[in-house]
């Protein structure tokens, strides 16, 4: 019980996804009323994490979280198939049954895409036209939670259409094992919700299953040739990665920064080239990580004195020190860099990149390796138009 409250009142600490009862009592200071009958409502779902998947085999439709349109013509659950006949259920938009309409949606929970590698969406679909009506289902991305929508991809129907798995059928249709296909597609950067437009024009079924948001899947092998690269990109296999070879070529700018993992093997061919300033990076990781999977960051903080500071060598604008270390080092610059913008990579041998960086207003900085392992560490430094590496063992 929560006394003395006024309207409006917050309250905090609440389940996502949760319904919830509540009565009001009023207090007129020597008299109290009753009780008034329990209100109910629900609290919004939480930000759902990343990858999943949704295969409409709980009983409840929508899904949780899930929503879209509630008034028919509307998406419904079915259980007379399942995508490629694995499991027992399917979202579907009936169209059979559903002379020309307005289109209807199914959209998903809101959800953060922003830890994975190249997000991506894939679900599995089946249809078939009645006589060669132009039924249709859209994809659609939303970056703000569902207030704005942009198209992904038209799927229309018809005989002809990238929908059509089934081809024609007269009859209610239900897909084989066989008339089922999936669909892949890139998510744009920043997209948080996805929704299934459904547009009958009164033709055959159209069945929706296995929907997933994932990392762009780690290819077992993968050849790179004729690419050049000025900023920074990552390739990885869980076997082996050919670079450039035979009449092929593959150049890193002074600007680029290129990172290869892969499970065995890492094949640096004829035609591979990094001009000065550019950084190529290339380790075995049996079990990953791979691109873009989170790397622990190291504690940094700003120094303004240390003892025993190297001089800056003739023709360097930056030096770290103590090489080798135990635990700490310093980066020191140039003091004509103290205010410049200073982007600082630090990668390890066996775990891509550690940390990024982006630095002003000192010429002295403090690093940890106190949590990492023993090996060769090589940082990266670029201040305007200078880009170097260098390397600190820790031992």
């Amino acid at each position: 019980m929560i006394n003395g409250v006024t309207s409006p009142y917050t309250l905090n600490s609440l389940d996502p996804n949760t319904f919830y009862d509540f009565y009001v009592q009023t207090n007129c200071g020597t008299e109290q009323n009753p009780f008034a009958w329990p209100h109910t409502f629900k609290t919004l779902c939480a930000v759902a994490e990343t990858p999943f998947t949704e295969d409409f085999e709980a009983a409840v439709f929508f899904p949780a979280c899930w929503s879209g349109t509630t008034t028919s013509p509307r998406w419904l659950r079915s259980t007379d198939c399942s995508g490629y006949g694995v499991g027992t259920a399917s979202a579907i938009a009936n169209f059979y049954g559903i002379s020309s309409s307005n289109p209807f949606d199914l959209i998903t929970f809101e959800f953060d895409a922003s830890g994975l590698n190249s997000p991506q969406l894939k679900f599995d679909y089946a249809y078939a036209t009645f006589s060669g009506e132009l039924d249709e289902m859209d994809i659609y991305t939303s970056t703000d939670a569902g207030a704005t929508w942009n198209l992904l991809l038209e799927m229309p129907g018809g005989e002809t259409g990238i929908l059509n798995t089934g081809g024609v059928v007269t009859d209610f249709f239900t897909p084989l094992e066989t008339e089922w296909a999936t669909q892949t597609l890139q998510l744009p950067e920043g997209t948080n919700m996805i929704k299934f437009t459904a547009t009958s024009a009164y033709g055959n079924n159209l069945y929706l299953d296995n929907v997933i948001v994932q990392a762009l899947p780690v290819p077992e092998n993968l050849s790179v040739q004729n690419e050049t690269v000025s900023g920074e990109n990552c390739y990885n296999a869980t076997q082996t990665i050919t670079v450039a070879g035979g009449e092929t070529t593959f150049l890193v700018e002074a600007t680029g920064s290129a990172t290869f993992i892969a499970g065995q093997n890492i094949l640096f061919m004829p035609g591979t080239t990094v001009l000065a300033g550019g950084y190529l990076h290339g380790y075995i990781a049996p079990s990953g990580p791979f691109c873009g999977e989170a790397a622990n960051t190291m504690v940094t903080k700003t120094v303004e004195a240390v003892e025993e500071t190297p001089a800056i060598q003739s023709g360097e604008f930056f030096t770290v020190y103590p090489n080798p270390t135990n635990d700490k080092f310093y980066l020191e610059l140039d003091p004509s860099y103290r205010d410049a913008n200073i982007i600082v990579n630090i990668y390890g041998m066996v775990g891509g990149l550690v940390q990024k960086e982006q630095l002003t207003g000192n010429n002295r900085y403090e690093f940890s390796l106190s949590e990492k392992n023993t090996g060769v560490y090589f940082i990266r430094v670029m201040a305007g138009d200078r880009i170097d590496t260098k390397k600190v063992i820790k031992k």
